[in-house]
């Protein structure tokens, strides 16, 4: 099978996109209980089951493929030359794809687990969703003061100007696209493993299991379960230190 050569059902920027398709299905690895506190994952089932269907729509080798570094452009090129029916893409992927493209296409959200789930969800990803303060920073709490104030600001400004002006009306081709758009956005999850850096939770999900292609989730997880429990409890300690 070739990239540019062949058909595909489905091309991926990465592997990140699996886990998408994973927590599209409902699904969160750290989670609070009834006392607020930070807990791992407790239904093993589903979050086995949900990997099951991920990996069996991303990482069939005759119908699906993601990018690697050999060639991170061949998942986008393929599908602009038509050589794919569904691609993953971020939003600000939107004007590369409608300006380069001579096909229409519409947005959609990554599937449900069943019929029996009631929303969608996205998986908003590790590089989008923070900002950094260098340690070297003289007064981080007027530093934290200023990027809430232009996080509210850029809520009714920019953000506007960029979700409700740009991805639904100069880059998308229809009205259905518009309505995908307000499913997706609506549906975003957090993952805290992945932001506070959880035992390498996360990169288990993202990449250890889809580079082996099978479900191993059961005996990965029985070897971070200790290691990750402990970070947790680190992580709860430190929010409480913090508390104000």
């Amino acid at each position: 099978m070739n990239y540019y050569d062949d058909q595909w059902g489905l091309v991926m920027d990465s592997s990140n996109a699996i886990a998408t398709m994973f927590y599209g299905q409902d699904n969160i690895l750290i989670q609070k209980n009834e006392e607020d506190a930070l807990i791992l994952p407790e239904n093993l089932d589903h979050i086995t089951g949900s990997l099951d269907k991920a990996l069996a729509a991303g990482c069939n080798k005759e119908t699906s493929f993601y990018s690697d570094g050999s060639d991170w452009s061949s998942f986008v090129n393929s599908y602009k030359a038509g050589k794919a029916l569904f691609v993953t893409l971020f939003p600000h992927s939107l004007q590369g794809i409608y300006s380069s493209c001579d096909f229409d296409s519409t947005i959609i959200p990554f599937p449900k687990f069943d019929e029996e789930q009631r929303d969608y969800y996205t998986m908003a990803d590790i590089f989008c969703m923070m900002f950094g303060i260098p340690s070297s920073c003289s007064d981080d709490s007027f530093s934290g003061f200023m990027l809430e104030a232009l996080s509210y600001e850029s809520t009714e400004t920019s953000l506007h100007a960029y979700y409700e002006v740009s991805c639904k009306y100069k880059y998308s081709y229809n009205a259905e696209s518009s309505e995908m758009l307000d499913l997706i956005f609506s549906g975003i999850r957090y993952e805290p493993a992945m932001i506070y850096s959880i035992s390498g939770l996360y990169e288990m999900i993202s990449q250890t299991i889809p580079s082996v292609g099978e479900n191993n989730f059961a005996s990965l997880y029985a070897s971070y379960k200790k290691a990750a429990q402990k970070d947790l409890e680190n992580l709860q300690n430190t929010f409480e230190d913090l508390a104000y």
